[in-house]
């Protein structure tokens, strides 16, 4: 099983987790998250993430929600 979460540092509590289907598919989790998050979680806030999180759609997606992206 392989889980993908959306975490809150400062809080240290995970706001949204979905499970895969396995390794090499987190992209299908990555959008199961952020569909769950209400958009006032991700108002004013930083989206951090891999390269992963790097694609156009994902990151229209934060940003509809209010969201900035940054990718390491």
């Amino acid at each position: 099983m392989h889980l993908v979460a959306a975490y809150a540092h400062l809080t240290q509590v995970v706001l949204a987790a979905a499970e895969t289907v396995g390794k090499g598919h987190e992209l299908a989790g990555v959008q199961a998250v952020l569909a769950a998050l209400p958009a006032r979680l991700l108002a004013d806030r930083v989206v951090t993430g891999d390269a992963l999180l790097a694609t156009r759609a994902l990151c229209r997606q934060i940003v509809r929600k209010g969201g900035t992206i940054s990718s390491s």
